[in-house]
């Protein structure tokens, strides 16, 4: 086993921009809501970008979502196992891990999803980008061995090499391409796991992360996402990332959440309360700040959406996705939200 690569990585201070003004000329706020039930985490869009892929009583299921007011599940596995953590999908294959196994199926046709294999992965973190699988072994509050496995053949899955390592525990673990990242409270170290046998901590970014902070990698960009604002962070240069954009017009209680590249969705408390653990009271609503990133220097807030969460749920708006003109925001408690979001004309 390798160890962490001891290599002197580029420290990254933050530059304040200047608040960017509101928008005096926002569409009025409009409600749209549809629940399509609880879904773990993970990624639940295929690369097609018209289904959907959940988790219901156990089973892998499909849905279309062509006309995303109005889902059609399409395709059902058989029971997966007792205990499913996730699923994500990447081109036609699915990923779930359940009963400490990481099960690849094959999803080309939705209609009948076929099990390819099963590779056992027990409690590690399972990190998923392109053909590689990453196990991250954790104990004792720290991160201590990353395992780099070859599934482009899932049923002959070769482990490709391993590091021994070293870390505090993060909040989030987040793979994209050859680039881990490390979300800790004030910091994002970024790795670069090219190397399966040679993981080397390339840049260390001082910027107001906490537990609820989201981060994207697109286009050579991170999008980083946190209370006190979005953070662009060119990366193509690992070793050297610089600051080109930041997004600071934000209420005190906003919970950052970037979709990609082109938009962020804001979402800020603006009915209930939050309480010390970071949870919402009961009937609380959300108030979506649209922000265009396209041009991530110049980002600027393009519109408003008033979203009333379930009666049920009483979490916050964690993570969001598009599809056409259709946003769909998850929340933390595994509530989906649909937003239509055509005036944009994206």
């Amino acid at each position: 086993m390798s160890p962490l690569r001891q290599s002197t990585p580029s420290i990254f201070q933050p530059t304040l921009a200047t608040p960017t003004p509101r928008s005096t000329e926002s569409p009025e706020p409009f409600e749209i809501e549809v629940q399509l039930g609880e879904m773990p985490k993970g990624t639940p869009f295929s690369s097609c970008n018209t289904t959907v892929f959940l988790i219901e009583q156990g089973c892998l299921t499909v849905y279309d979502l062509s006309n995303p007011l109005t889902p059609v599940r399409v395709g059902q596995s058989e029971r997966l196992g007792e205990d499913v953590l996730g699923v994500s999908v990447s081109d036609s294959r699915a990923y779930v891990v359940v009963d400490g196994a990481l099960q690849i199926w094959d999803v080309a046709d939705v209609s009948h999803p076929n099990l390819l294999s099963s590779v056992w992965v027990g409690q590690q973190e399972v990190l998923i980008s392109g053909s590689r699988l990453f196990l991250v072994q954790s104990e004792g509050g720290e991160v201590r061995k990353l395992s780099t496995i070859d599934i482009s053949q899932p049923a002959l899955p070769q482990e490709l090499g391993e590091t021994a390592l070293k870390l505090p525990l993060p909040h989030r673990l987040i793979i994209a391409g050859n680039h881990l990242y490390c979300l800790y409270d004030g910091r994002v170290d970024l790795f670069d796991v090219s190397d399966p046998s040679l993981v080397t901590l390339r840049a260390r970014l001082f910027l107001p992360t906490n537990i609820q902070s989201q981060l994207i990698e697109e286009n050579g960009h991170a999008f980083i996402a946190t209370r006190s604002g979005i953070w662009v962070m060119n990366i193509t240069d690992p070793a050297s990332p610089i600051q080109v954009g930041h997004y600071s017009n934000l209420p005190v209680d906003h919970l950052g959440v970037v979709a990609d590249h082109r938009l962020a969705l804001l979402s800020s408390i603006c009915e209930g309360e939050v309480t010390e653990d970071g949870q919402v009271s009961y009937g609380c609503g959300h108030l979506i700040e649209v922000v265009d990133f396209s041009r991530p220097g110049d980002a600027k807030l393009i519109g408003y959406v008033h979203l009333h969460l379930a009666e049920a749920d009483l979490g916050y708006i964690e993570e969001a996705r598009f599809l056409g003109h259709y946003a769909f925001l998850k929340s933390n408690t595994g509530f989906w939200y649909v937003l239509d979001l055509g005036w944009l004309n994206p």
